[in-house]
């Protein structure tokens, strides 16, 4: 499995389990990375992948 992939389920597996809220702002990058065991890069590919599941219309960056 691709750390992306991983960092998506950990993510997922957070709201699922109420420890993150869902619409709500994320934790700082750093916190929410040590936090999954990730490095800060595969957190932001990660959250730019979930934001494109979300809303495929909005363009990215």
């Amino acid at each position: 499995m691709a750390l992306t992939d991983e960092a998506i389920d950990k993510i997922k597996a957070m709201i699922l389990d109420g420890q993150l809220a869902p619409g709500s702002r994320l934790p700082k990058e750093e916190v929410l990375a040590g936090q999954l065991g990730l490095s800060r890069n595969s957190l932001r590919e990660a959250v730019r992948a979930l934001t494109a599941m979300r809303d495929p219309g909005r363009p990215a960056g």
